[in-house]
């Protein structure tokens, strides 16, 4: 069951962030035909690029803090001889 809704959270998060691209790429073909959509799809691509990247860096950071956190927890050597 966790294997289910983790591949059904994976796919509606794909559809979430490529949701400009649908959108973008509709508007653009109803507005200007088919060179519009692509337009419009290639746009919504670009904001679904910028987000990924948005999306990685916040990774990266809350994993940099968990090593922090975790250096920060465990005892210098000096402190455990003390004892």
């Amino acid at each position: 069951m966790d294997k289910l809704k983790s591949v059904f959270m994976y796919i509606l998060a794909l559809v979430v962030l490529l949701a400009p691209a649908i959108l973008l790429g509709w508007i653009g073909w109803s507005l200007l035909d088919w060179w519009g959509g692509i337009l419009g799809v290639v746009g919504g691509l670009v904001i679904f690029g910028f987000s990924m990247n948005k999306i990685a860096q916040q990774e990266e950071e809350l994993e940099g803090q968990d090593v922090v956190m975790a250096e920060a927890s465990t005892p210098s050597p000096e402190a455990v001889e003390k004892e």
